[in-house]
């Protein structure tokens, strides 16, 4: 289950422009696959922008550290 979906980096600030990408985090409830192998389960290549894509379990992204987690928490837009 999906739990969110979030944009972050330049897409999401006032410096994007020609050539910047998308990057955007989804938070699962739970996933059996590990954290390298989930994000090729989502289609972005139909996007008209380049995307990186991060997807965590709930409980990986309530668990992140350090400056990561400081850009995700001050960054991250959930609609």
């Amino acid at each position: 289950d999906i739990l969110r979906i979030g944009v972050f980096g330049s897409y999401n600030a006032p410096f994007w422009g020609v050539g910047s990408d998308l990057d955007v985090v989804v938070v699962l409830r739970r996933s059996p696959c590990p954290f390298w192998e989930r994000s090729r389960y989502f289609d972005t290549m139909s996007l008209p922008v380049s995307v990186d894509l991060l997807v965590y379990t709930e409980e990986e992204f309530e668990k992140l550290e350090g400056r990561f987690a400081q850009v995700m928490q001050k960054e991250v837009r959930w609609p």
